[in-house]
């Protein structure tokens, strides 16, 4: 029979992990993951809590992510546990956004994660069969604007 140890996420694990992301500058996320050998789309759960309720990290994943935040773990700070969702939101409110703004706003996500060349995803837009040529113009433009 295996054992497994589990790791209590904490506000601190997430602080930590934050300032080790941001140490690697531009693509910080991206960075991270090819570092640390850990999946990105973890990374992203533990730097957004409050979006996707992370309780613990498995003992594999917890042996690949600590020796890239152990400089930045601090005993000072409380390791409080990470606050919850909401109460009685089991899902996430539907966007107000029109589709192309909020499909450009996920797939902008993911170019800041893993830096995915502009080009390449301008083809794969234009050549899609599924969108009108006004639609490919404004997920462009969603994708690629500034702020």
């Amino acid at each position: 029979m295996t054992h497994f140890n589990i790791m209590k996420y904490s506000i601190q694990i997430q602080k930590a992990l934050k300032k080790a992301v941001d140490a690697l500058g531009d693509y910080g996320q991206k960075k991270f993951a090819e570092k640390s050998k850990i999946n990105p789309v973890y990374i992203n759960r533990w730097l957004n809590p409050e979006k996707y309720g992370p309780k613990t990290i498995g003992d594999a994943l917890w042996k690949k992510l600590y020796p890239h935040i152990a400089e930045y773990l601090t005993n000072a700070e409380e390791n409080a546990p990470v606050p919850k969702r909401i109460a009685n939101q089991q899902t996430p409110p539907a966007p107000s956004a029109t589709k192309p703004e909020y499909v450009g706003k996920i797939i902008n996500g993911q170019i800041n994660v893993y830096g995915v060349p502009n080009e390449r995803i301008s083809s794969v837009i234009n050549a899609s069969t599924f969108l009108t040529e006004e639609e490919k113009r404004i997920l462009i433009y969603e994708i690629f604007k500034e702020g």
